[in-house]
């Protein structure tokens, strides 16, 4: 009976051992740590990550991965105005959607003038694209190109009163007209001040003769692999496809969780090809 006593009491006095030793363990490797948390990112892995201190830490560090993760599309139409950006325009108020429109200065005709206030009234981006939109023009020499874009810029300024720092080559970045000058005319750009923009994600709709269908395809299938896509489309007078298409595309983005904001809330976003 004494015996039996005996190995309980030992028993106990081990248990507590052993966990004042697990508790002194636990305490320096959290001091050890210092400032890192681990986490489970979303595929299962663990992950790293820098702790905040003070005793939000826990909100910080959620808000900032809900941050990082958040859905944003950034829609893009190029050579317009036309009347099919009034019906663009029509479809984004619908959806509380922004855009940024890339303009042709051959396009910015008295008729088309209400067109271009109406896009600043409610809340969209204007770009440079290119005064006249001819690619061998355009691309003709060193100054034929930066002349073509400093009329289409005076022109929106004394016209519009509008002063934009967003521009996309005509053709991207990777046009084969710049002819291996990609990083001089980037370079250029930039002395200006001017922030480019190619896309990650392209409706195709100005190849060929593209249906509704595949151009809803494809900005869809582009889109969603892509936490923030910069997503080309066109609103000339040949874009009616587009137009058809845009409302299904912003209705299933949104369902997806995605928003809508101008290019002036994205970090510059160039081909990778055109950076290397």
């Amino acid at each position: 009976m004494e015996r039996r006593i005996r190995e309980k009491i030992i028993g106990k006095l081990l248990f507590l051992t052993n966990g004042a030793m697990l508790g002194i363990i636990l305490g320096l490797l959290v001091q050890n740590c210092g400032q890192r948390q681990w986490s489970v990112n979303a595929s299962g892995l663990v992950e790293k990550t820098e702790a905040v201190t003070g005793t939000s830490a826990s909100a910080n560090v959620i808000n900032q991965s809900e941050k990082e993760e958040e859905n944003i599309c950034y829609l893009t139409f190029d050579d317009g105005p036309s009347s099919n950006t009034v019906k663009i325009l029509d479809i984004l108020k619908k959806y509380e959607a922004k855009a940024t429109f890339f303009v042709i200065g051959n396009s910015l005709t008295e008729e088309n003038r209400e067109i271009v206030e109406r896009m600043i009234k409610e809340g969209h981006c204007i770009g440079l694209h290119a005064n006249d939109h001819n690619y061998s023009k355009f691309y003709e020499s060193e100054n034929s190109w930066q002349q073509d874009l400093e009329l289409l810029e005076n022109r929106l300024e004394k016209e519009y009163g509008i002063k934009t720092r967003l521009f996309r080559f005509p053709g991207g970045s990777a046009c084969h007209y710049m002819k291996g000058n990609v990083k001089e005319h980037i370079a250029a750009m930039h002395e200006k001040g001017m922030v480019c923009f190619d896309w990650n994600v392209s409706g195709e709709d100005s190849v060929g003769s593209p249906t509704t269908a595949l151009i809803y395809q494809n900005v869809l299938q582009g889109a969603l692999k892509y936490h923030t896509p910069v997503v080309l489309l066109h609103d000339s007078s040949i874009a009616d496809a587009t137009v058809e298409a845009l409302k299904d595309i912003l209705r299933e983005l949104s369902s997806r969780g995605y928003r809508f904001e101008t290019l002036e809330n994205r970090k510059e976003y160039i081909f990778r090809s055109s950076r290397e």
